[in-house]
């Protein structure tokens, strides 16, 4: 149970330091490469490279660390258009209720459990998402970026299973720190030829300051990716326990955070839907 708390509380302080960005007028794309960067080296250092170069290709999950490292760009992005487009509780949403997608994978590909009190808590966790999100902001959605939270939903939701997949049929408990090193290789080297190219077109300016960002949101990135491998191997809890675990755990977390730090105002219904993810959590737990 260790594990998960470590990943809810990782990905929570990525919520937070997120939210110094917009304080300290931070550019995101910029620091988002050197986190990426700084999430590789913390993953080789705990590593130490324990197998030969040579060998890395031949591992089974080997292709997978590109698909994940592209991906992540890629939603990262789309994260972030989606937010201006179609505005923050959508896209919250759509990011969060992709949870769904691993938990059906799970039952028809892993054969995972499912009672009425898994559902029930499921049910009730993506209403308390929702409840939780909602914020009262004046955003009018073109029908043109509909399909942005739709690609988003999606999207995160296939890196999650995709991610248990590979966990439980490719990745060895020794290769956690490689695969997790090196899949942020891949996406910071992505990010940076993006950027690089965003600089000789004139379009952004180098800020150092994204680079000392960078590092302090890299590391509990790496922390959040590691510890939700860890999680997913923890015995008696299945795949679709904890990714439900671990979304709702972010979600309650995350605003209460950023209500006793940044003194951001809650609704009722905000508090009504952390509540209930609190609620969600217990069912789930105990089915």
């Amino acid at each position: 149970m260790i594990y998960l708390l470590l990943s809810i509380l990782s990905s929570t302080s990525l919520v937070l330091i997120f939210k110094l960005f917009g304080k300290w007028n931070v550019s995101i794309s910029q620091a988002i490469v050197f986190n990426y960067f700084t999430a590789a080296i913390m993953g080789f250092m705990f590593d130490g490279i324990s197998i030969p170069l040579a060998e890395i290709p031949e591992k089974p999950w080997f292709l997978s660390v590109f698909v994940f490292g592209l991906m992540f760009i890629a939603m990262f992005n789309i994260l972030g258009i989606s937010t201006q487009k179609v505005g923050i509780t959508i896209a919250t949403v759509a990011f969060k209720m992709c949870m769904i997608i691993p938990v059906i994978a799970a039952v028809f590909l892993y054969k995972d459990s499912m009672n009425f009190l898994k559902v029930a808590g499921i049910i009730l966790a993506c209403v308390a998402i929702i409840m939780a999100s909602i914020k009262k902001e004046k955003h009018e959605v073109e029908k043109k970026y509909l399909f942005l939270p739709i690609v988003l939903f999606i999207g995160s939701g296939f890196l999650d299973t995709y991610f248990k997949y590979n966990e439980k049929y490719y990745i060895q408990e020794s290769d956690a720190d490689l695969f997790c090193s090196l899949t942020f290789l891949i996406a910071a080297t992505a990010g940076l030829l993006h950027l690089l190219f965003t600089f000789f077109t004139g379009r952004a300016k180098f800020e150092t300051k994204s680079i000392w960002w960078g590092i302090l949101l890299g590391i509990p990135n790496y922390a959040s990716l590691y510890f939700l491998f860890k999680a997913l191997r923890m015995e008696g809890f299945e795949s679709s326990v904890v990714f439900p675990l671990n979304n709702m755990g972010i979600v309650a977390a995350s605003a209460l955070s950023a209500f006793f730090i940044f003194r951001e105002k809650l609704s009722p219904l905000n508090w009504a839907g952390i509540a209930l993810a609190i609620v969600s959590i217990a069912m789930i737990a105990w089915a």
